[in-house]
């Protein structure tokens, strides 16, 4: 297995069943990484977006390339060269205890 799918919809109590799919995800095998995510939108075709490069920062992955295709054209293509995690505020608001 190479990733997982996962399909996100909306959950319809009355019915209890799925009713609309709302997104498709996939994720590495190995890392459990998002590689790709499709969303879909009411009366237009996907949207289409890929996460590459993936490096840590403070032990928490980041995707430093991501872009976005709907109907295979390129909507955007997005390049990080820096991540900074919440500066200014002090970690052990985050830690958990």
């Amino acid at each position: 297995i190479e990733s997982f799918r996962c399909e996100v919809s909306h959950f319809d109590p009355a019915t209890e069943g799925r009713n609309t799919l709302l997104a498709t995800i996939w994720l590495n095998a190995n890392s459990y990484l998002i590689e790709k995510r499709e969303v879909y939108l009411e009366g237009q075709g996907p949207i289409n977006t890929h996460f590459a490069d993936y490096r840590y920062v403070k032990n928490l992955p980041f995707a430093f390339q991501i872009e976005n295709y709907q109907d295979e054209q390129l909507l955007a293509h997005v390049r990080l060269e820096k991540v900074q995690i919440n500066p200014g505020t002090l970690d052990l608001f985050f830690e958990l205890r």
